[in-house]
Protein backbone atom coordinates (compact mmCIF):
# COMPACT_ATOMS: atom_id res chain seq x y z
CA UNK A 1 0.00 0.00 0.00
CA UNK A 2 1.57 3.47 -0.81
CA UNK A 3 0.66 6.83 -0.23
CA UNK A 4 -0.37 9.28 -3.27
CA UNK A 5 1.87 12.52 -2.64
CA UNK A 6 -0.70 14.83 -4.13
CA UNK A 7 -4.33 13.89 -2.39
CA UNK A 8 -2.56 11.76 0.32
CA UNK A 9 -5.13 8.56 -0.53
CA UNK A 10 -3.87 4.96 -0.03
CA UNK A 11 -3.56 3.11 -3.44
CA UNK A 12 -1.74 -0.06 -4.82
CA UNK A 13 0.20 -1.26 -7.29
CA UNK A 14 -0.03 -5.05 -8.03
CA UNK A 15 2.39 -7.36 -10.12
CA UNK A 16 1.20 -6.34 -13.11
CA UNK A 17 2.18 -2.99 -12.66
CA UNK A 18 5.65 -3.62 -11.71
CA UNK A 19 6.31 -6.06 -14.57
CA UNK A 20 5.39 -2.90 -16.87
CA UNK A 21 7.38 -0.71 -15.30
CA UNK A 22 10.03 -2.89 -15.21
CA UNK A 23 9.69 -3.16 -18.58
CA UNK A 24 10.19 0.09 -19.33
CA UNK A 25 13.04 0.37 -16.69
CA UNK A 26 10.39 3.13 -15.00
CA UNK A 27 9.55 3.41 -10.88
CA UNK A 28 6.39 2.35 -9.84
CA UNK A 29 4.34 5.97 -9.33
CA UNK A 30 3.83 8.30 -6.64
CA UNK A 31 0.50 9.05 -7.42
CA UNK A 32 -2.83 7.90 -7.27
CA UNK A 33 -4.34 6.64 -10.40
CA UNK A 34 -7.06 9.48 -10.14
CA UNK A 35 -4.39 12.37 -9.56
CA UNK A 36 -1.86 10.66 -12.07
CA UNK A 37 -5.03 11.13 -14.95
CA UNK A 38 -5.49 14.75 -13.46
CA UNK A 39 -1.78 15.92 -14.44
CA UNK A 40 -2.49 14.15 -17.81
CA UNK A 41 -5.56 16.13 -18.50
CA UNK A 42 -3.48 18.92 -17.29
CA UNK A 43 -1.87 19.16 -20.76
CA UNK A 44 -5.23 18.92 -22.84
CA UNK A 45 -6.65 21.85 -23.55
CA UNK A 46 -9.47 21.51 -26.32
CA UNK A 47 -12.02 23.99 -26.26
CA UNK A 48 -10.40 27.18 -24.97
CA UNK A 49 -9.63 29.23 -27.83
CA UNK A 50 -8.66 32.76 -28.49
CA UNK A 51 -8.14 35.15 -31.12
CA UNK A 52 -4.84 35.91 -31.62
CA UNK A 53 -1.66 36.64 -34.44
CA UNK A 54 1.14 34.15 -35.29
CA UNK A 55 4.16 35.08 -34.80
CA UNK A 56 5.92 34.58 -37.53
CA UNK A 57 3.89 35.48 -40.05
CA UNK A 58 0.78 37.72 -38.36
CA UNK A 59 -1.89 36.01 -39.88
CA UNK A 60 -4.92 36.32 -37.72
CA UNK A 61 -5.09 32.83 -36.30
CA UNK A 62 -7.41 30.72 -33.59
CA UNK A 63 -5.41 29.94 -30.76
CA UNK A 64 -5.40 27.26 -27.83
CA UNK A 65 -2.72 29.13 -26.19
CA UNK A 66 -3.44 32.27 -23.82
CA UNK A 67 -2.01 35.49 -24.35
CA UNK A 68 -0.84 35.17 -20.93
CA UNK A 69 0.97 32.39 -21.50
CA UNK A 70 4.57 34.19 -23.00
CA UNK A 71 4.67 31.21 -25.88
CA UNK A 72 6.51 31.62 -28.70
CA UNK A 73 3.13 30.53 -30.58
CA UNK A 74 2.82 29.88 -34.50
CA UNK A 75 -0.13 29.40 -36.99
CA UNK A 76 -0.41 25.79 -38.07
CA UNK A 77 0.56 26.52 -41.63
CA UNK A 78 3.96 28.22 -40.20
CA UNK A 79 4.56 24.74 -37.80
CA UNK A 80 3.46 22.16 -40.60
CA UNK A 81 5.94 23.86 -42.97
CA UNK A 82 9.66 23.76 -43.05
CA UNK A 83 10.85 27.31 -42.24
CA UNK A 84 11.44 27.00 -39.06
CA UNK A 85 14.05 24.92 -37.46
CA UNK A 86 13.57 23.46 -33.80
CA UNK A 87 16.83 22.65 -33.03
CA UNK A 88 17.84 26.14 -33.05
CA UNK A 89 16.85 26.43 -29.36
CA UNK A 90 18.92 23.60 -28.68
CA UNK A 91 20.88 24.40 -24.83
CA UNK A 92 23.32 21.65 -23.03
CA UNK A 93 22.17 19.82 -20.23
CA UNK A 94 22.97 21.98 -16.95
CA UNK A 95 23.13 19.27 -14.40
CA UNK A 96 22.98 21.48 -11.65
CA UNK A 97 19.33 22.41 -12.26
CA UNK A 98 15.89 19.99 -11.95
CA UNK A 99 15.28 19.19 -15.57
CA UNK A 100 12.21 20.60 -15.06
CA UNK A 101 12.91 23.82 -15.35
CA UNK A 102 15.21 23.43 -18.05
CA UNK A 103 12.01 21.89 -19.95
CA UNK A 104 10.35 24.70 -19.10
CA UNK A 105 12.89 27.30 -20.70
CA UNK A 106 12.98 25.43 -23.50
CA UNK A 107 9.39 25.51 -23.96
CA UNK A 108 9.27 29.33 -23.98
CA UNK A 109 12.29 29.22 -26.78
CA UNK A 110 10.59 27.00 -28.82
CA UNK A 111 7.72 27.66 -31.73
CA UNK A 112 4.55 25.89 -30.97
CA UNK A 113 1.79 25.33 -33.12
CA UNK A 114 -1.42 27.36 -32.02
CA UNK A 115 -3.87 24.63 -32.61
CA UNK A 116 -3.22 20.63 -32.74
CA UNK A 117 -4.93 19.98 -36.46
CA UNK A 118 -4.66 18.39 -39.53
CA UNK A 119 -5.65 17.87 -43.14
CA UNK A 120 -8.57 19.86 -42.30
CA UNK A 121 -10.80 22.62 -44.30
CA UNK A 122 -12.34 25.53 -43.28
CA UNK A 123 -12.60 24.15 -40.06
CA UNK A 124 -10.12 26.59 -37.92
CA UNK A 125 -11.99 26.53 -34.89
CA UNK A 126 -11.29 22.98 -34.03
CA UNK A 127 -8.65 21.38 -31.78
CA UNK A 128 -7.14 18.19 -31.59
CA UNK A 129 -8.49 17.33 -34.78
CA UNK A 130 -8.11 15.59 -37.77
CA UNK A 131 -9.96 15.56 -41.45
CA UNK A 132 -12.52 17.58 -40.41
CA UNK A 133 -14.28 19.57 -43.09
CA UNK A 134 -16.47 22.99 -43.29
CA UNK A 135 -16.87 22.36 -39.38
CA UNK A 136 -17.32 24.83 -36.44
CA UNK A 137 -16.01 24.61 -32.46
CA UNK A 138 -14.95 20.20 -33.45
CA UNK A 139 -12.09 19.18 -30.47
CA UNK A 140 -11.15 16.01 -30.11
CA UNK A 141 -12.85 14.68 -33.69
CA UNK A 142 -11.92 13.47 -36.89
CA UNK A 143 -13.58 12.54 -39.95
CA UNK A 144 -16.32 14.63 -39.31
CA UNK A 145 -18.04 17.04 -42.12
CA UNK A 146 -20.70 20.11 -41.60
CA UNK A 147 -20.66 19.10 -37.67
CA UNK A 148 -21.28 22.41 -34.81
CA UNK A 149 -19.76 22.12 -30.85
CA UNK A 150 -18.98 18.61 -31.53
CA UNK A 151 -16.49 16.40 -28.76
CA UNK A 152 -14.69 13.41 -28.98
CA UNK A 153 -17.00 12.61 -31.96
CA UNK A 154 -15.69 11.18 -35.41
CA UNK A 155 -16.92 10.65 -38.73
CA UNK A 156 -20.67 12.62 -38.37
CA UNK A 157 -21.97 15.17 -41.14
CA UNK A 158 -24.53 17.93 -40.54
CA UNK A 159 -24.88 17.58 -36.74
CA UNK A 160 -24.78 20.05 -33.59
CA UNK A 161 -24.53 19.86 -29.72
CA UNK A 162 -22.69 15.85 -29.85
CA UNK A 163 -20.16 14.36 -27.65
CA UNK A 164 -19.20 10.65 -27.65
CA UNK A 165 -21.25 10.10 -31.07
CA UNK A 166 -19.71 7.97 -34.23
CA UNK A 167 -20.51 7.74 -37.94
CA UNK A 168 -23.95 9.67 -37.62
CA UNK A 169 -25.90 12.11 -39.09
CA UNK A 170 -28.30 15.04 -38.55
CA UNK A 171 -27.66 14.58 -34.40
CA UNK A 172 -28.50 17.18 -31.71
CA UNK A 173 -27.78 17.39 -28.02
CA UNK A 174 -26.82 13.52 -28.02
CA UNK A 175 -23.91 11.52 -25.95
CA UNK A 176 -22.68 8.35 -27.03
CA UNK A 177 -24.26 6.94 -30.46
CA UNK A 178 -23.13 5.07 -33.31
CA UNK A 179 -24.77 4.57 -36.51
CA UNK A 180 -27.71 6.93 -35.85
CA UNK A 181 -29.61 9.26 -38.14
CA UNK A 182 -31.51 12.15 -37.31
CA UNK A 183 -31.50 11.45 -33.60
CA UNK A 184 -32.39 14.70 -30.69
CA UNK A 185 -31.71 14.90 -26.95
CA UNK A 186 -30.56 10.79 -26.78
CA UNK A 187 -28.12 8.80 -25.15
CA UNK A 188 -26.73 5.35 -25.58
CA UNK A 189 -28.23 5.19 -29.02
CA UNK A 190 -26.79 2.62 -31.80
CA UNK A 191 -27.85 1.79 -35.31
CA UNK A 192 -31.24 4.27 -34.72
CA UNK A 193 -32.78 6.45 -36.55
CA UNK A 194 -35.45 9.34 -36.00
CA UNK A 195 -35.79 9.12 -32.28
CA UNK A 196 -36.38 11.79 -29.45
CA UNK A 197 -34.97 11.88 -26.22
CA UNK A 198 -34.32 8.56 -25.34
CA UNK A 199 -31.82 6.49 -23.76
CA UNK A 200 -30.55 2.94 -24.39
CA UNK A 201 -32.17 1.93 -27.84
CA UNK A 202 -30.93 -0.56 -30.17
CA UNK A 203 -31.81 -1.06 -33.73
CA UNK A 204 -34.94 0.86 -33.01
CA UNK A 205 -36.81 4.37 -35.64
CA UNK A 206 -39.35 6.94 -34.56
CA UNK A 207 -39.22 6.52 -30.59
CA UNK A 208 -39.96 9.22 -28.67
CA UNK A 209 -38.97 9.12 -24.38
CA UNK A 210 -38.03 5.81 -24.97
CA UNK A 211 -35.42 3.49 -22.46
CA UNK A 212 -33.77 0.39 -23.36
CA UNK A 213 -35.81 -0.79 -26.13
CA UNK A 214 -34.32 -3.29 -29.27
CA UNK A 215 -35.69 -3.41 -32.88
CA UNK A 216 -38.82 -1.00 -32.34
CA UNK A 217 -40.68 1.49 -33.98
CA UNK A 218 -43.17 3.74 -33.46
CA UNK A 219 -42.79 3.48 -29.09
CA UNK A 220 -42.91 6.78 -26.95
CA UNK A 221 -42.72 6.31 -23.52
CA UNK A 222 -41.96 2.39 -24.21
CA UNK A 223 -45.74 2.31 -25.10
CA UNK A 224 -46.16 0.67 -28.95
CA UNK A 225 -48.38 3.04 -31.42
CA UNK A 226 -49.60 2.90 -34.68
CA UNK A 227 -47.61 5.23 -37.18
CA UNK A 228 -50.74 6.90 -37.53
CA UNK A 229 -51.34 7.17 -33.73
CA UNK A 230 -47.27 7.69 -33.20
CA UNK A 231 -47.55 10.80 -35.47
CA UNK A 232 -50.49 12.37 -33.93
CA UNK A 233 -49.21 12.22 -30.24
CA UNK A 234 -45.64 12.85 -31.51
CA UNK A 235 -47.56 17.01 -33.13
CA UNK A 236 -49.41 16.99 -29.56
CA UNK A 237 -46.06 17.09 -27.54
CA UNK A 238 -45.22 20.15 -28.87
CA UNK A 239 -41.35 19.46 -29.10
CA UNK A 240 -39.99 21.84 -31.59
CA UNK A 241 -40.94 24.07 -28.09
CA UNK A 242 -38.76 23.89 -24.58
CA UNK A 243 -42.32 23.55 -22.54
CA UNK A 244 -42.78 20.73 -24.58
CA UNK A 245 -39.33 18.85 -24.42
CA UNK A 246 -39.16 19.87 -20.30
CA UNK A 247 -42.35 18.32 -20.47
CA UNK A 248 -41.52 14.86 -22.01
CA UNK A 249 -37.88 14.71 -20.34
CA UNK A 250 -39.85 14.82 -16.92
CA UNK A 251 -41.94 11.26 -18.33
CA UNK A 252 -38.76 10.15 -19.88
CA UNK A 253 -36.25 10.50 -16.29
CA UNK A 254 -39.11 8.74 -14.43
CA UNK A 255 -39.21 5.65 -16.99
CA UNK A 256 -35.72 5.65 -16.69
CA UNK A 257 -35.66 4.91 -12.79
CA UNK A 258 -37.91 2.15 -13.80
CA UNK A 259 -35.71 0.21 -16.33
CA UNK A 260 -32.46 -2.06 -15.49
CA UNK A 261 -29.35 -0.70 -16.91
CA UNK A 262 -26.38 -3.00 -17.49
CA UNK A 263 -23.27 -2.22 -15.19
CA UNK A 264 -21.49 -1.34 -18.43
CA UNK A 265 -21.64 -0.46 -21.78
CA UNK A 266 -18.85 -2.52 -22.65
CA UNK A 267 -19.37 -4.80 -25.80
CA UNK A 268 -17.03 -7.43 -26.70
CA UNK A 269 -14.79 -7.02 -23.95
CA UNK A 270 -12.85 -10.12 -22.75
CA UNK A 271 -11.45 -9.48 -19.35
CA UNK A 272 -11.73 -5.90 -19.16
CA UNK A 273 -12.88 -3.54 -16.66
CA UNK A 274 -14.15 -0.09 -17.50
CA UNK A 275 -16.48 1.95 -19.50
CA UNK A 276 -17.57 2.22 -23.26
CA UNK A 277 -14.84 -0.08 -23.81
CA UNK A 278 -15.54 -2.15 -27.16
CA UNK A 279 -14.03 -5.35 -29.09
CA UNK A 280 -10.68 -5.41 -26.75
CA UNK A 281 -8.95 -7.67 -24.63
CA UNK A 282 -7.40 -7.42 -21.25
CA UNK A 283 -7.88 -4.10 -20.26
CA UNK A 284 -8.37 -3.21 -16.56
CA UNK A 285 -9.86 0.62 -15.09
CA UNK A 286 -9.93 1.57 -18.70
CA UNK A 287 -12.93 4.44 -20.52
CA UNK A 288 -13.55 4.39 -24.44
CA UNK A 289 -11.48 1.80 -25.94
CA UNK A 290 -11.70 0.35 -28.85
CA UNK A 291 -9.92 -2.56 -30.72
CA UNK A 292 -6.95 -2.24 -27.58
CA UNK A 293 -5.61 -4.83 -25.58
CA UNK A 294 -3.14 -5.04 -22.66
CA UNK A 295 -4.44 -1.48 -21.88
CA UNK A 296 -4.62 -0.47 -17.88
CA UNK A 297 -6.07 3.45 -16.16
CA UNK A 298 -5.87 4.22 -19.90
CA UNK A 299 -8.77 6.56 -21.84
CA UNK A 300 -9.15 7.26 -25.31
CA UNK A 301 -7.26 4.24 -26.97
CA UNK A 302 -8.42 3.06 -30.15
CA UNK A 303 -5.65 0.28 -31.93
CA UNK A 304 -3.70 0.74 -28.38
CA UNK A 305 -1.54 -2.29 -26.93
CA UNK A 306 0.12 -2.12 -23.94
CA UNK A 307 -0.35 0.93 -22.61
CA UNK A 308 -0.49 2.06 -19.12
CA UNK A 309 -2.08 5.90 -17.49
CA UNK A 310 -2.73 7.13 -20.98
CA UNK A 311 -5.25 9.88 -22.18
CA UNK A 312 -5.69 9.45 -26.32
CA UNK A 313 -2.86 6.93 -27.95
CA UNK A 314 -4.46 5.85 -31.01
CA UNK A 315 -2.83 3.02 -33.44
CA UNK A 316 0.54 3.28 -30.54
CA UNK A 317 2.03 0.67 -28.91
CA UNK A 318 4.27 0.78 -25.25
CA UNK A 319 2.84 3.87 -23.89
CA UNK A 320 3.18 5.11 -20.37
CA UNK A 321 1.76 8.40 -18.65
CA UNK A 322 1.50 10.35 -22.15
CA UNK A 323 -1.33 12.48 -23.76
CA UNK A 324 -2.29 12.46 -26.94
CA UNK A 325 0.14 9.81 -28.52
CA UNK A 326 -0.77 8.69 -32.17
CA UNK A 327 0.50 5.68 -34.39
CA UNK A 328 3.77 6.07 -32.09
CA UNK A 329 5.65 3.41 -30.60
CA UNK A 330 7.60 3.45 -27.04
CA UNK A 331 6.46 6.82 -25.46
CA UNK A 332 7.04 7.54 -21.90
CA UNK A 333 5.68 10.91 -20.53
CA UNK A 334 4.96 12.53 -23.52
CA UNK A 335 1.99 15.42 -24.45
CA UNK A 336 1.47 15.46 -28.62
CA UNK A 337 2.93 12.73 -30.91
CA UNK A 338 2.33 12.95 -34.22
CA UNK A 339 2.20 9.46 -36.05
CA UNK A 340 6.01 7.97 -37.01
CA UNK A 341 7.45 9.08 -33.60
CA UNK A 342 9.11 6.46 -31.39
CA UNK A 343 11.16 5.76 -28.80
CA UNK A 344 10.95 9.69 -26.88
CA UNK A 345 10.71 10.71 -23.72
CA UNK A 346 9.77 13.98 -21.30
CA UNK A 347 8.82 15.61 -24.46
CA UNK A 348 6.06 17.92 -26.57
CA UNK A 349 4.69 18.05 -29.80
CA UNK A 350 7.11 15.95 -31.76
CA UNK A 351 6.09 15.16 -35.28
CA UNK A 352 7.77 11.73 -36.53
CA UNK A 353 10.67 12.10 -33.96
CA UNK A 354 13.13 8.96 -33.12
CA UNK A 355 15.24 8.49 -29.97
CA UNK A 356 14.64 12.03 -28.28
CA UNK A 357 14.61 12.69 -25.14
CA UNK A 358 13.24 16.32 -23.05
CA UNK A 359 12.35 18.31 -26.53
CA UNK A 360 9.82 20.78 -28.14
CA UNK A 361 8.36 20.76 -31.20
CA UNK A 362 10.52 17.82 -33.31
CA UNK A 363 10.62 17.52 -36.63
CA UNK A 364 11.52 13.91 -38.29
CA UNK A 365 14.99 14.93 -35.78
CA UNK A 366 16.74 12.38 -33.51
CA UNK A 367 18.94 11.40 -30.66
CA UNK A 368 18.18 14.98 -29.29
CA UNK A 369 17.77 16.02 -25.95
CA UNK A 370 16.80 19.68 -25.01
CA UNK A 371 16.80 20.00 -28.83
CA UNK A 372 20.11 19.68 -29.04
CA UNK A 373 21.39 17.56 -32.09
CA UNK A 374 23.78 14.21 -30.39
CA UNK A 375 25.38 10.93 -32.41
CA UNK A 376 23.83 7.66 -31.56
CA UNK A 377 26.57 7.32 -29.37
CA UNK A 378 26.92 10.94 -27.35
CA UNK A 379 22.81 10.44 -26.65
CA UNK A 380 22.70 7.25 -25.50
CA UNK A 381 25.40 8.15 -22.73
CA UNK A 382 23.64 11.72 -22.18
CA UNK A 383 20.46 10.30 -21.82
CA UNK A 384 21.31 7.78 -18.99
CA UNK A 385 23.07 10.38 -16.83
CA UNK A 386 20.37 12.01 -17.27
CA UNK A 387 17.78 9.88 -15.90
CA UNK A 388 20.34 9.04 -13.02
CA UNK A 389 20.29 12.69 -12.47
CA UNK A 390 16.30 12.86 -12.64
CA UNK A 391 15.98 10.04 -10.33
CA UNK A 392 18.67 11.79 -7.69
CA UNK A 393 15.71 15.07 -8.17
CA UNK A 394 13.12 12.54 -7.74
CA UNK A 395 11.54 13.65 -11.36
CA UNK A 396 12.11 10.47 -13.60
CA UNK A 397 9.65 8.50 -13.36
CA UNK A 398 6.67 11.23 -12.73
CA UNK A 399 4.56 13.59 -15.57
CA UNK A 400 4.85 16.88 -15.56
CA UNK A 401 3.96 18.37 -12.69
CA UNK A 402 0.88 21.06 -12.61
CA UNK A 403 3.09 24.09 -12.48
CA UNK A 404 4.66 23.27 -15.86
CA UNK A 405 1.49 22.91 -18.35
CA UNK A 406 1.11 25.27 -20.96
CA UNK A 407 -1.85 26.10 -19.89
CA UNK A 408 -3.74 27.07 -16.99
CA UNK A 409 -5.37 24.37 -15.36
CA UNK A 410 -8.95 25.93 -16.06
CA UNK A 411 -7.94 26.25 -19.65
CA UNK A 412 -7.83 22.15 -19.60
CA UNK A 413 -10.25 19.52 -19.58
CA UNK A 414 -9.07 18.83 -16.24
CA UNK A 415 -11.44 21.79 -15.03
CA UNK A 416 -14.26 19.81 -17.14
CA UNK A 417 -13.74 16.30 -15.69
CA UNK A 418 -11.88 17.43 -11.95
CA UNK A 419 -13.17 20.45 -11.63
CA UNK A 420 -11.23 22.91 -8.51
CA UNK A 421 -11.36 26.39 -7.37
CA UNK A 422 -8.31 29.09 -7.98
CA UNK A 423 -7.30 28.17 -4.13
CA UNK A 424 -7.30 24.56 -4.97
CA UNK A 425 -4.79 24.53 -7.93
CA UNK A 426 -2.55 27.14 -6.21
CA UNK A 427 -2.25 24.72 -3.63
CA UNK A 428 -0.97 22.04 -5.97
CA UNK A 429 1.02 24.22 -7.89
CA UNK A 430 -0.89 25.07 -10.82
CA UNK A 431 -1.66 28.09 -12.67
CA UNK A 432 -5.12 29.65 -13.44
CA UNK A 433 -6.87 31.92 -16.07
CA UNK A 434 -8.58 34.65 -14.82
CA UNK A 435 -9.13 36.11 -18.44
CA UNK A 436 -11.15 33.16 -19.92
CA UNK A 437 -12.51 33.92 -23.31
CA UNK A 438 -16.09 35.57 -23.67
CA UNK A 439 -18.19 38.30 -22.87
CA UNK A 440 -20.96 39.25 -19.95
CA UNK A 441 -23.75 41.46 -20.02
CA UNK A 442 -24.15 42.67 -23.39
CA UNK A 443 -26.72 41.25 -24.55
CA UNK A 444 -29.40 42.57 -27.41
CA UNK A 445 -32.20 40.00 -26.66
CA UNK A 446 -33.10 39.13 -23.37
CA UNK A 447 -36.53 36.90 -24.17
CA UNK A 448 -35.74 33.94 -26.70
CA UNK A 449 -38.93 32.68 -28.13
CA UNK A 450 -40.28 29.11 -26.72
CA UNK A 451 -40.95 27.81 -29.99
CA UNK A 452 -38.41 27.69 -32.83
CA UNK A 453 -40.98 28.38 -35.62
CA UNK A 454 -41.12 31.87 -34.01
CA UNK A 455 -37.59 32.68 -33.96
CA UNK A 456 -36.73 35.22 -36.69
CA UNK A 457 -33.59 35.45 -38.83
CA UNK A 458 -32.71 38.66 -37.15
CA UNK A 459 -31.81 36.58 -34.35
CA UNK A 460 -28.24 35.63 -36.11
CA UNK A 461 -27.34 39.34 -35.18
CA UNK A 462 -28.09 39.18 -31.72
CA UNK A 463 -26.52 38.84 -28.83
CA UNK A 464 -27.39 36.24 -26.18
CA UNK A 465 -26.88 35.80 -22.54
CA UNK A 466 -26.76 31.58 -21.37
CA UNK A 467 -29.45 31.14 -18.63
CA UNK A 468 -26.78 28.98 -16.62
CA UNK A 469 -23.50 31.07 -16.80
CA UNK A 470 -24.75 34.46 -18.63
CA UNK A 471 -22.05 34.22 -20.69
CA UNK A 472 -22.85 35.82 -23.79
CA UNK A 473 -22.93 33.85 -26.99
CA UNK A 474 -24.33 34.00 -30.48
CA UNK A 475 -26.28 31.40 -33.30
CA UNK A 476 -24.59 31.72 -36.53
CA UNK A 477 -26.74 30.98 -39.26
CA UNK A 478 -25.70 27.50 -40.31
CA UNK A 479 -26.90 26.37 -37.28
CA UNK A 480 -30.36 28.15 -36.94
CA UNK A 481 -31.23 26.55 -40.07
CA UNK A 482 -30.24 23.12 -38.57
CA UNK A 483 -32.49 24.09 -35.76
CA UNK A 484 -35.41 24.99 -37.71
CA UNK A 485 -35.45 21.98 -40.25
CA UNK A 486 -34.59 19.79 -37.05
CA UNK A 487 -37.85 21.75 -35.17
CA UNK A 488 -35.43 21.91 -32.29
CA UNK A 489 -36.44 25.03 -29.92
CA UNK A 490 -33.65 27.72 -29.72
CA UNK A 491 -30.65 26.89 -27.44
CA UNK A 492 -30.99 29.20 -24.20
CA UNK A 493 -27.47 28.09 -22.64
CA UNK A 494 -24.09 28.53 -24.16
CA UNK A 495 -22.32 26.18 -26.28
CA UNK A 496 -19.92 25.51 -23.08
CA UNK A 497 -22.77 25.14 -20.67
CA UNK A 498 -24.46 22.72 -23.28
CA UNK A 499 -21.44 20.87 -23.84
CA UNK A 500 -20.89 20.22 -19.76
CA UNK A 501 -24.06 19.18 -19.17
CA UNK A 502 -23.87 16.48 -21.98
CA UNK A 503 -20.83 15.31 -20.11
CA UNK A 504 -22.84 15.67 -17.10
CA UNK A 505 -24.85 12.86 -18.68
CA UNK A 506 -21.85 10.36 -18.77
CA UNK A 507 -20.96 8.62 -15.18
CA UNK A 508 -17.18 9.50 -14.13
CA UNK A 509 -14.55 7.64 -14.96
CA UNK A 510 -14.38 5.66 -11.30
CA UNK A 511 -15.11 2.37 -10.54
CA UNK A 512 -17.13 0.47 -7.51
CA UNK A 513 -17.83 -2.82 -6.35
CA UNK A 514 -21.45 -3.29 -6.36
CA UNK A 515 -24.37 -6.25 -6.44
CA UNK A 516 -26.69 -6.81 -9.07
CA UNK A 517 -29.99 -5.63 -7.96
CA UNK A 518 -31.76 -8.33 -9.66
CA UNK A 519 -32.97 -10.21 -6.57
CA UNK A 520 -31.69 -13.24 -6.10
CA UNK A 521 -28.37 -12.71 -7.95
CA UNK A 522 -25.52 -12.61 -6.53
CA UNK A 523 -23.48 -11.56 -9.07
CA UNK A 524 -21.08 -8.66 -8.42
CA UNK A 525 -19.19 -6.36 -10.75
CA UNK A 526 -16.98 -3.30 -11.10
CA UNK A 527 -19.33 -0.25 -12.38
CA UNK A 528 -19.44 3.37 -12.67
CA UNK A 529 -22.76 3.47 -11.31
CA UNK A 530 -22.61 4.96 -8.15
CA UNK A 531 -24.66 3.90 -4.79
CA UNK A 532 -25.83 7.26 -5.27
CA UNK A 533 -27.67 7.04 -8.70
CA UNK A 534 -31.36 6.36 -9.28
CA UNK A 535 -30.74 3.94 -11.79
CA UNK A 536 -31.35 -0.10 -11.84
CA UNK A 537 -28.24 -1.72 -12.52
CA UNK A 538 -27.78 -5.38 -13.28
CA UNK A 539 -25.26 -7.75 -14.36
CA UNK A 540 -24.85 -8.58 -17.88
CA UNK A 541 -26.66 -11.99 -17.55
CA UNK A 542 -29.73 -10.80 -16.01
CA UNK A 543 -29.79 -7.47 -18.16
CA UNK A 544 -29.90 -9.73 -21.06
CA UNK A 545 -32.10 -12.57 -19.71
CA UNK A 546 -35.16 -10.85 -18.07
CA UNK A 547 -38.27 -9.54 -19.19
CA UNK A 548 -37.95 -6.24 -17.30
CA UNK A 549 -36.21 -4.08 -20.04
CA UNK A 550 -38.11 -2.16 -22.22
CA UNK A 551 -41.66 -2.32 -19.79
CA UNK A 552 -43.45 0.56 -19.31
Amino acid sequence: MQTCLTCRSPFTTNAADHAFYARLEVPAPQHCVLCRRVQLMAWRNERTLYGASCQKCNRTMVSCFSPNSQLHIICPSCWWSDDFDPLLSGRDFDFSRPFFEQFWELMHATPIGALFIASSENSEYSNFAVNNKDCYMVTASDNNQDTLYADNSNGNSDSCDISFVHKGELNYDCVDLVGCYSCIGSQNLKNSNFCRYSRDLINCSDCIGCVGLRNKQYCILNRQFTKEQFEKAKEKMELQTHTGVARLMAHMYALEKKQPHKFSQNINAESCTGNYIVNSKDCRECFDMENCQDCTYSIFGDRTKDAYDIYGAPGSELVYQSVAIVESYNMQFDCLAWPGSNDVSYSFLTRGAKNSFGCVSLKKNTYCILNKQYSKEEYEKLRTRIVEHMERTGEYGQFFPLKYSPWSYNETIAQDYAPKTKEQVAALGGRWEDNLPGTFGKQTLSNIPDNITEVAASITKEILACTECERNFKVISQELKFYKQQGIPLPIKCPTCRYRARLAQRNQRQLIERQCMNEPCQNRFQTTYTKERPQIIYCETCYLSTGARGQN
